[in-house]
């Protein structure tokens, strides 16, 4: 008899499941998604009908999500998705590239905006981007001119980078930074 109810209870479940995985495929929870599609699983989210790329980059010492999140206020608001969210920006793909930064072996920039286009030419295989656009932090801003003015033109599908918004980027340098690099030996300081 208990042979026979765990056997049954098993067969529930098994049917059980079956159908959340069906109503999981059929009814999506949103249409937003964050698929792990990019070497490392960068946060990427994904909006149907979108034509428009949007990449946040991270400064020295940051890290694609922490950089982007206001733990104080609220740890669970995440800018990068949360502007993907937004029906302003139902057409924009949102990207928050990451690169290692921190004390230690880094790479340079110039070797940092190479891998922010190996990323975006994966990206743009898929050939429904039309514009870039960029949000840099500090030492990202950098980035995002040298892959400007070297890599951008080596991208598969060359798209129009149609606007640029840097916040505390050291383009003149950065005194602070000096003063750091005698603390943490990385050459992302220099």
């Amino acid at each position: 008899m208990l042979k026979r109810l765990r056997s049954g209870s098993s067969l529930i479940w098994r049917a059980a499941s079956l159908w959340m995985l069906i109503f999981i495929c059929i009814f999506p929870t949103s249409t937003l998604q964050a698929n792990p599609v990019l070497p490392g699983n960068p946060p990427f989210f994904q909006n149907p009908n979108s034509d428009k790329l949007i990449v946040f980059i991270h400064g020295v010492n940051g890290n694609p999500r922490g950089t982007w999140t206001y733990k104080d206020a609220d740890p669970n608001f995440f800018w990068p998705e949360e502007l993907a969210k937004d029906p302003s920006f139902q057409n924009a793909d949102v990207l928050s590239f990451g690169y290692k930064s921190e004390c230690g072996p880094t790479l340079i920039i110039s070797e940092i905006a190479k891998n922010l286009e190996l990323t975006l030419n994966k990206l743009l295989e898929t050939g429904k981007y039309k514009s870039l656009e960029f949000v840099a932090h500090s030492m990202g801003g950098l980035v995002v001119r040298e892959f400007i003015l070297s890599r951008h033109k080596h991208l598969i599908k060359v798209v129009p980078v149609t606007s640029v918004i840097t916040l505390s980027t050291p383009n003149l340098g950065s005194g602070l930074a000096k003063f750091a690099s005698y603390f943490c030996k990385t050459i992302q300081l220099k």
